[in-house]
Parts: C-alpha cells; structure tokens; sequence
C-alpha cells in the first residue's frame, strides 16, 4: 500500500486486468489479518491462507512504484492516530457504501493487528500504510477508461465499432 503507484489507479487506457484502485490494495491487510484469525483458530488453514496473501501481493506488484517514498506517511503518535482514525469512521462524509466498508474493515483490521502485538517497525507500516489510503483522495469515475475499455472489447467480439 505505501508502494501503490497512483498513477496506474487514474490511467484511462489499458486492459480491463490492468485496472487498479485503492480497494485492490487494502485487502492485503483486511485480508491477513481475516487469515491470522482463522488461522489460531484453524491452524492447518495457514498453508491456503498464505497462499492467498501470496496471490493479493503478486497481483498487487504490476501496480507499485519501486522506490517509495515512506517517511511521508509514518505516524508519531500510533494510538492518537488510531483514535482518530476509528472516530472518522462515525462522519466520513462517504456515499459510496464499498467505500465505507473498506474505510472500515481496513482501519478495524490495522486496529487489531496492533492490539496483538506487532513488531513496532511492522506496527509503523501497517499505520503508515492505512494512513496513505485514507488521507489519498480516492478516483471515483472512470468514465473514459471504461468506455476506451468497453469500446475494445467490442472491436475484439464483433469486429470494428460503428457508430
């Protein structure tokens, strides 16, 4: 997530396999975390789960920048931020309710993995990171990348577009 090449997020040409947001990315730690819980639970699980987590970054990869730029985004104060972080979720102000489901599975998930107990230097990625994705305005529409997208695959389905 602190590697997440924003550009790629606001391209408008491009396959439909080449589109990327911030949703794509936020699952890596909604979803390790969802994998650590299940997992102390279930521990012959962590074999898949990891897989899976595997699969989410590998994907994920094609859409980062080499050399991110970190310090930005690290957080002082972790349980101030955290604290805020939880209270925006009261008023976000968001009418998109994908985009306030992952608003909220996602600072949830970095809230408890820290309540676990991470290594601090882990414990200051996992903020740092959900602190990029909330502070970073979202791209809402893609009306061109869909229509150069949808126009595409016409051409391939039915021979050129006519208008």
């Amino acid at each position: 997530m602190l590697a997440f090449d924003l550009e790629r997020a606001t391209q408008t040409s491009g396959p439909i396999s080449g589109n990327v947001n911030w949703l794509d990315f936020t699952h890596a730690l909604t979803f390790g975390a969802a994998v650590r819980a299940s997992c102390e639970r279930h521990p012959t699980q962590w074999p898949q789960g990891l897989l899976q987590m595997a699969c989410f970054v590998g994907r994920n990869r094609a859409f980062t920048v080499a050399e991110p730029n970190l310090d930005q985004w690290y957080v002082a104060d972790i349980d101030a931020y955290m604290d805020s972080a939880v209270e925006r979720l009261f008023d976000h102000g968001d009418p998109e309710f994908i985009i306030s489901v992952h608003l909220l599975k996602t600072t949830l998930a970095v809230r408890e993995e820290l309540v676990r107990g991470l290594p601090e230097e882990v414990a200051a990625l996992c903020v740092a990171a959900l602190r990029r994705f909330l502070e970073t305005p979202l791209k809402r529409k893609h009306l061109r990348r869909t229509v150069s997208q949808a126009l595409s695959f016409v051409a391939r389905e039915d021979g050129p577009a006519t208008v």
